[in-house]
């Protein structure tokens, strides 16, 4: 049985409360669990939409929002698949003729002619796009009704509170969370990334896994952090 002190060198962030660094890498399940849909999205899905888009700048919860969207729809027992345009490919390579609902995630990369090809396939099924350039135009040339949400535009200091109480929730282990952010904390992240959320997060695994002592994360020990982190490039 290892000491108290190995596993803490091991498993520090056990020590707080947590089971994993709830800004690391998730799972596709875990994006579903710490999801928290901005109100234009819940708005759409209580109205109802045939197609919907998502505008915004990476980073900006394109990605988490499409696969929170997904696992509504699986919810309600329809067959459904998400693909991500990765960089420098032009081409999808789901076969959606058996799927409710396709989420094409980066499709602005789409190739014009595939573009088409997607449309053609889709007739009588839900498209959900994820995109940084609208597909207003492709969509009104086609008659198909399509909804957008510019999701940078979503983001408010209430949303970030709650964002950040859903990551700590979900990665508590069984005795409970013992970190939270304090209102300070809060501000200074709001002041600092704006809608930025990949670069708050990236930020954040750096804090979180910096730190050592449970209670209040607060806005000067985020400050005390920020002297010594470097940001990935490409963020913004």
């Amino acid at each position: 049985m290892p000491s108290s002190a190995t596993y803490d060198k091991y498993f520090p962030l056990h020590k707080l409360g947590l089971a994993k660094n709830p800004f690391g890498a998730l799972t596709r399940e875990e994006w579903v669990s710490v999801a928290v849909p901005p109100p234009a999205i819940q708005e759409a899905l209580a109205t109802g939409f045939d197609h919907l888009q998502i505008i915004g700048d990476k980073g900006r919860g394109k990605s988490t929002t499409l696969h929170w969207l997904c696992h509504h729809f699986e919810m309600q027992g329809q067959a459904v698949n998400y693909e991500r345009l990765p960089r420098w490919h032009f081409n999808y390579h789901t076969d959606i003729s058996k799927l409710d609902s396709f989420a094409l995630d980066e499709a602005q990369r789409l190739f014009f002619l595939n573009q088409r090809r997607l449309f053609r396939k889709a007739q009588g099924k839900r498209l959900i796009i994820g995109t940084h350039h609208s597909w207003e135009r492709a969509f009104r040339r086609y008659g198909w009704q399509l909804t957008t949400v510019h999701i940078g535009n979503q983001t408010t200091r209430e949303h970030i509170q709650h964002i950040l109480d859903q990551r700590l929730a979900v990665f508590g282990t069984n005795k409970g969370t013992l970190v939270y952010f304090d209102e300070f904390a809060i501000d200074y992240l709001w002041e600092r990334f704006g809608n930025n959320l990949r670069g708050m997060e990236y930020f954040l695994y750096d804090a979180l896994q910096k730190r050592r002592d449970t209670g209040a994360m607060t806005s000067a020990y985020l400050e005390a952090v920020s002297k010594d982190y470097v940001e990935p490039k490409g963020l913004v």
